[in-house]
């Protein structure tokens, strides 16, 4: 899975929580960005539902606070909130 293409993800959620605006994530697969978010950002509960999208521009994020805050996107990890990549 290494060698294969990393797709930006973003994860809005139907229940009120912590994540309000969503979570941005670059993965693998929409599988590895669940596994990812599940691991590191609700640890201790299940993941809530959610409705996903593939994120093609930049543009297409919330420009006020989103874009403003993403961490680095080209790497496979969740960069919205900015979380620490994954280590190499």
């Amino acid at each position: 899975m290494k060698n294969a293409p990393l797709t930006k993800y973003w994860l809005t959620f139907n229940a009120t929580n912590s994540h309000a605006l969503g979570i941005g994530v670059t993965a693998y697969s929409l599988e590895d960005a669940i596994r990812l978010v599940s691991e590191k950002l609700f640890k201790s509960e299940p993941l809530p539902a959610f409705e996903h999208r593939t994120v093609i521009r930049l543009e297409e994020l919330e420009h006020n606070h989103v874009l403003p805050n993403i961490g680095l996107i080209m790497f496979r990890g969740i960069w919205f909130p900015n979380f620490p990549p994954e280590s190499r």
